[in-house]
C-alpha cells in the first residue's frame, strides 16, 4: 500500500527524525464526498507533517468543508459520514507517525510517497454510536459465555485506495471457533445495517493481531486475567 505524504521534499531522513523527537507528527484527515444523491465515499487526506507549534485546524478545516459542501447531501449516509468525520479531524485527525518512519526513505521523500511495507497502525477505535452499538450486541449475547477469551472491535483503516474502511471483530476462544462464526453475524445484524462490513479475525492464532486490536481498537470482553 502507498501513502501519499505532504513535507518538504529538501527534508533529509535524519532532518525527519529529529522533527518527529521534538514532536511533529503525521495526521491523516478523514473526509466524505456524496455522488448521485445515493452514495457516500469515505477519503483520506494525505499524510500531513505537522510542527508541533502550528494549529490543526490550519488543516482539517479543509476536509471538513469538503464533507460539508459535498459529503452531506447523500442519503442516508453523507450526514452520519460528515458529522463523525468533522468532529474526527476536530479532535486531532488519525495520528500516522509510527507507520510512516517504519518505512519512509529518502526517495519516500522526495517523491512525497511512502510504500507502507511494515504497519502497525491498521485500526482506529469505533465511533461513539458505534461502540454503544457494539456492545449491545456482543455482551449481551457472549459475556456469559467462558468459553469467549477475547472479543476486540477496531475499524480497519489500513485499506487500499478506494476501498472504505471496515469493522474487524477479533476473536479468541478455548475451542471451536468456527461455531462461532454465525453467531457473531446474527448478533451484529441485530444492531448495525445489512450492507455494513464485517471481518472476523481468530486472535488465538495471530497474537500480532491480537495485540493491535487490544491497544487501537475497543474492548468488549477481556478474560486474559482471570484466573
Amino acid at each position: 500500500m502507498k501513502q501519499r505524504i505532504l513535507i518538504d521534499s529538501n527534508l533529509t531522513i535524519d532532518e525527519l527524525k529529529n522533527k518527529i523527537d521534538n514532536g511533529s507528527k503525521f495526521i491523516i484527515f478523514q473526509y466524505c464526498i456524496s455522488v448521485f444523491f445515493a452514495v457516500t465515499l469515505k477519503r483520506f487526506s494525505p499524510a500531513i507533517l505537522i510542527e508541533p507549534n502550528e494549529k490543526l485546524s490550519k488543516y482539517y478545516k479543509r476536509y471538513n468543508t469538503i464533507s460539508l459542501f459535498f459529503g452531506w447531501w447523500g442519503l442516508p449516509w453523507g450526514p452520519i459520514y460528515t458529522v463523525k468525520y468533522v468532529n474526527l479531524n476536530s479532535k486531532g485527525g488519525i495520528d500516522y507517525t509510527e507507520d510512516i518512519m517504519l518505512n519512509i526513505t529518502e526517495e519516500s521523500i522526495k517523491l512525497n510517497e511512502v510504500e507502507l511495507k511494515v504497519t502497525n497502525g491498521l485500526f482506529c477505535k469505533p465511533r461513539k454510536w458505534d461502540t454503544i452499538a457494539f456492545k449491545k450486541a456482543l455482551k449481551k449475547e457472549f459475556e456469559r459465555d467462558y468459553n469467549v477469551k477475547k472479543l476486540f472491535v477496531g475499524l480497519f483503516i489500513n485499506t487500499e485506495d478506494g476501498v472504505s474502511p471496515f469493522y474487524t471483530i477479533g476473536l479468541k476462544v478455548e475451542r471451536n471457533y468456527e461455531n462461532y462464526l454465525e453467531p457473531l453475524k446474527t448478533a451484529l445484524s441485530k444492531q448495525f445495517a445489512s450492507h455494513t462490513t464485517f471481518e472476523f479475525v481468530n486472535i488465538g492464532e495471530d497474537e500480532k493481531i491480537s495485540d493491535l486490536l487490544e491497544k487501537q481498537g475497543e474492548i468488549i470482553i477481556n478474560r486474559s486475567n482471570v484466573l
